[in-house]
């Protein structure tokens, strides 16, 4: 509307045709003035924004933006279909695409391991739900869309920067005549070139404010991303940890909290809000109490609008200090130094893994493990099996309380194994004659009550009772524990004198009735029986493979020179280091620690 080259007068006659004509006028909701400029300092394209808005009690309100834009952004040609209007790329250029193509490479290739974890998940479980429900992989998902959405934003930047061209002076001759007196508004063809041009340029730095902001919500991502995957290791873990442990009582605090401060910033409404504009509505009132709670927000502007009558904004004042920061931050606070001094003394009992053996193992899979290829188990299958053999137990011990449904069909006849046998033919697990049973009372019985002879008297939807033993009673749900296909069957082929181990034992902490802390070791053969008793058709060389899957990851070698054959001295020293840790394990039981004990068994341990 405004050339450069108008003087005062010129200026004040086009004034005089907005506000004559109508263009400015009681019924204006906004006037905005866009100036693309060149910044001298910097030497790139600049747009000065100034929007106008009308005030209800009259005047107008200003604000103003100033955005400095980079246009010598140089792809090479046909770099990904995008075109550089025949201009050279330098070395910025280069590195950022040598980075980009780092960046697709490593996108593609944890997107490809997403799909595999989902189809993972469908194979093993016939759903994809588990895996959508995961907050991990939510986090992914969301950080991969981010990302995908911020390159492609960038790529748009990129190709509206193509489209722009700049006069030699910079300036367009927009007005037919500067200096006519009638028409002043006649244009040329310039005009659309430059409407053009402002429009491009407003879309650029809309679409350069939406990738900067995928960009922070991308980082914030990564951030949490890296939390979550620090999980693997206790000490590197302990802030997800710690959270974790917290989640419940965090979750508790945090709707008293936002209660408490509903509550005040209606106060602050109903006091401030007739003159501040911070107090204004219930939205404002409600984030300026988080930021007076945090110390950035001074209301001592809004309490002296209020003298000589401030009493009760005084009272807001403490009252809000009193109940929010001393009462409920503390609170906090300690419901998070709670959970975490239990988290590290967990930590410090726990036996760990050295971080880089533990990332290793991560990146390079259950190579370099000492185990047989064909039969090495993850770790994610592996705490999916256990969880099968929890679960099946819980189901078993919960089947005696009252009002819980049974199956007391017997089970079908185990086989035999005879000794010497290399291996056994897993037994299905399914029981005779469910259906039947069903088909008969129309639903399963009930537990009643026990019996005072030890047996449980079961009743049927039909009132028909019956007095069984718990030997005939069983969960209505025993779920198959679940291993890969190909390990499994691995494990079945395999002679069990190959996958045998007598140098590698699991240390467990065995409690005494008076709470007195015992190290055990448990060697191959203890932890088969274990899961034989758990799982009585489980195959006994899949019982032999999984055994030494825990012992050469979690366990402990007493074989130290690798002959073979525990010596002596090697026993010696492992029971040294069984009683110096049952030691430590006693000291910290009674609320002291000696230094010297943990030095000792530390120098042991090496």
């Amino acid at each position: 509307m405004f050339d450069v080259n108008f003087n005062v007068s010129r200026t004040d006659q086009y004034l005089t045709l907005l506000k004559e004509g109508g263009y400015l006028d009681s019924m204006t909701s906004e006037f905005k003035i866009s100036i693309p400029l060149m910044s001298i300092e910097f030497g790139k394209p600049t747009l000065v924004t100034c929007v106008f808005t009308p005030l209800p009690a009259a005047g107008w309100q200003m604000e103003y933006d100033v955005i400095t834009m980079d246009f010598n952004i140089v792809y090479p040609n046909n770099y990904f279909g995008l075109t550089n209007g025949n201009k050279e790329p330098g070395s910025r250029d280069h590195f950022r695409c040598l980075f980009e193509i780092l960046w697709y490479i490593s996108f593609f290739y944890l997107m490809w391991e997403e799909a595999l974890q989902l189809r993972k998940e469908i194979v093993e479980r016939g759903h994809p739900f588990g895996y959508f429900l995961d907050a991990g992989n939510i986090l992914d998902m969301c950080n991969f869309v981010a990302q995908w959405s911020a390159l492609m934003t960038f790529y748009s930047i990129y190709e509206l920067i193509q489209t722009i061209e700049f006069t030699d002076d910079l300036h367009y001759d927009v007005y037919a005549d500067q200096y006519s007196v009638g028409r002043l508004t006649q244009v040329t063809y310039k005009m659309a070139k430059y409407q053009e041009l402002v429009a491009t340029i407003e879309d650029i730095v809309d679409l350069e404010r939406a990738y900067l902001n995928l960009v922070c919500i991308s980082s914030l991502l990564v951030c949490c991303q890296l939390l979550k995957n620090l999980d693997f290791h206790p000490k590197l873990g302990i802030i997800t940890r710690t959270l974790g442990g917290a989640a419940a009582d965090l979750t508790f605090f945090m709707v008293l909290f936002v209660m408490v401060n509903v509550i005040f910033a209606f106060l602050g409404c109903c006091i401030f809000g007739n003159f501040s504009s911070a107090w204004s509505t219930m939205p404002t009132s409600f984030l300026t109490c988080l930021q007076l709670l945090v110390g950035l927000y001074d209301p001592s502007d809004d309490i002296g609008n209020l003298e000589p009558d401030s009493a009760m904004a005084n009272i807001f004042l403490w009252s809000f200090q009193v109940v929010t920061f001393f009462v409920l931050l503390n609170a906090l606070l300690a419901i998070i130094v709670e959970s975490y001094d239990r988290t590290k003394s967990e930590a410090e009992t726990e036996r760990t893994t050295d971080p880089a053996t533990v990332i290793l193992r991560k990146l390079c899979g259950h190579h370099g493990l000492g185990l047989p290829t064909e039969i090495a188990l993850l770790e994610e299958d592996m705490v999916r099996f256990f969880n099968d053999m929890s679960n099946n137990i819980k189901a078993v011990h919960r089947i005696t309380l009252p009002g819980t449904k049974v199956d007391v069909t017997p089970l079908p006849a185990q086989y035999e194994h005879a000794p010497g046998e290399p291996s056994e033919p897993s037994v299905q697990p399914e029981v005779l004659d469910r259906e039947k049973q069903k088909s008969l009372h129309s639903s399963w019985p009930k537990v009643v009550y026990e019996n005072i002879d030890g047996s449980h008297k079961l009743e049927y939807p039909d009132k028909s009772t019956l007095d069984v033993h718990i030997e005939s009673m069983h969960p209505l749900r025993k779920m198959q524990v679940r291993l890969p296909n190909q390990s499994a069957q691995a494990m079945v082929d395999c002679s069990i004198a190959n996958i045998q181990s007598n140098n590698l034992f699991y240390m467990l902490n065995k409690f005494e009735d008076d709470g007195t802390p015992r190290i055990v070791l448990l060697d191959q053969t203890a932890l088969v029986c274990a899961m034989r008793t758990v799982c009585p058709t489980l195959n006994i060389a899949c019982a032999y493979g999984i055994a030494l899957n825990v012992l050469v990851r979690y366990g402990v070698n007493a074989d130290i020179n690798g002959d073979g054959v525990i010596s002596p001295d090697e026993w010696a020293a492992l029971d040294e280091i069984l009683r110096s840790q049952e030691r430590a394990l006693q000291d910290q039981r009674g609320g002291h620690t000696r230094s010297s004990t943990r030095s000792r068994l530390i120098a042991l341990m090496f």
